[in-house]
């Protein structure tokens, strides 16, 4: 089954998941990757254009991120741009 073959609603929720999930579901299977999702954006009101920025931000809150004694990176100004 292609990304063609999928119904709206079924692109719409599987944008949501790969949304949700971040860039490692692509891990899982290429299906989850922006570009063949970015047809959903508009039905659920995002600019598909901005869907890797969205995509970044969302990354940034969610990633599993553990600490160490390195220096401190805050990316907090990127995330609120």
């Amino acid at each position: 089954m292609s990304d063609d073959d999928l119904s709206d609603k079924d692109r719409d929720a599987l944008l949501r998941w790969r949304l949700a999930l971040g860039p490692e579901a692509e891990r899982v299977s290429p299906r989850f990757g922006l570009g063949g999702l970015a047809g959903g954006a508009g039905d659920l009101e995002i600019d598909a254009n901005r869907l890797g920025d969205l995509d970044q931000s969302l990354s940034f809150v969610y990633e599993d991120r553990t600490g160490g004694i390195g220096p401190s990176r805050p990316y907090i100004p990127k995330w609120l741009a």
